[in-house]
């Protein structure tokens, strides 16, 4: 077959005008949604590459913020035992001062410790009258005060000042003084101590309420 003999101008040319007529309807109808879809999609990608970026941001800040709020808390327990270490220090030696006999239980570490484990003890000397009275410190003073109140004839009593103090020796026969290590300082916890001491029960109707416990 000879292609050239068999060529035709007039098929040639509606081919042409086909093939351009395809070509701008694919274009208008056809690459133009391709395209904007292929943009929808490299916008997409982009914005969950970012989106990923900034979660990872986010996290490594997220992360920060606790080791910071770590060390913040470290630093405050270290603080509050601290404190209480040096409150039952003083306590201690106002005490031996003044002739009074007592005997430390602990805790004497510079660890964080259970409550329970030093409460117990004292409230049991307390409870079987090996000795008169008690004195316990923690942070709050409610976690020992619970404690020591499990013991059938304890009376402790939370005190965080002079006040409270004397009443709770006067009207409630409180044998057992509780002192929030992280809400006093040393001299208001020697002033309470002295109070606390040196106070005695009155008796009369509060001795009936007491009896109802």
């Amino acid at each position: 077959m000879d292609l050239f003999n068999d060529f035709s101008i007039g098929l040639f040319v509606w081919q042409t005008v086909l093939f351009l007529a395809l070509l701008f309807l694919l274009r208008k109808y056809a690459w133009k949604p391709i395209l904007s879809a292929v943009e929808e999609r490299e916008e997409g990608i982009k914005n969950a590459l970012e989106a990923a970026d900034n979660a990872k941001k986010e996290m490594e800040a997220l992360n920060a913020d606790n080791e910071r709020i770590l060390r913040e808390a470290k630093a405050e327990r270290d603080n509050i035992l601290k404190e209480a270490r040096e409150i039952k220090e003083t306590i201690i030696s106002f005490l031996k001062e003044r002739g009074i006999n007592c005997k430390n239980v602990g805790s004497d570490s510079n660890e964080s410790v259970d409550y329970p484990d030093f409460a117990h003890p004292v409230a049991s000397k307390v409870d079987q009258k090996e000795f008169e009275l008690g004195i316990l410190i923690c942070g709050s003073g409610n976690g020992v005060a619970m404690t020591a109140n499990k013991h059938a004839n304890v009376r402790a009593a939370l005190c965080w000042d002079e006040e409270i103090a004397a009443l709770s020796r006067k009207h409630n026969n409180a044998n057992i003084l509780c002192l929030p290590a992280r809400y006093i300082s040393q001299e208001k916890a020697i002033n309470i101590v002295e109070v606390f001491i040196n106070e005695s029960f009155e008796g009369e109707r509060h001795e009936r309420r007491i009896n109802k416990i």
